[in-house]
């Protein structure tokens, strides 16, 4: 941001997941004399990851996305797979 600013640029919006870099970023911010807006940006990537990892399965193997087994199954099927 620092080197951005020595460029000319005067207008900053900086947005990440982790909160260190926010801070550092938004430090950076309060001593040069230039405007700029930070944010913490929060996903949940629990919220589709079942799906997601799912869908790989069923492309790799064909077994379907919304398919559920039992443990004793999984690992009854599991087993054959080597």
């Amino acid at each position: 941001v620092a080197e951005k600013a020595a460029q000319g640029y005067n207008d900053f919006y900086f947005t990440d997941d982790a909160y260190a870099n926010v801070k550092a970023v938004q430090d950076v911010l309060d001593v040069i004399d230039v405007k700029g807006k930070t944010h913490q940006a929060q996903y949940s990537f629990s919220d589709t990851m079942d799906r997601t990892f799912n869908e790989m399965i069923q492309r790799k193997t064909g077994i379907r996305a919304d398919a559920r087994y039992s443990e004793a199954k999984g690992r009854l099927v599991g087993s054959k797979k080597g």
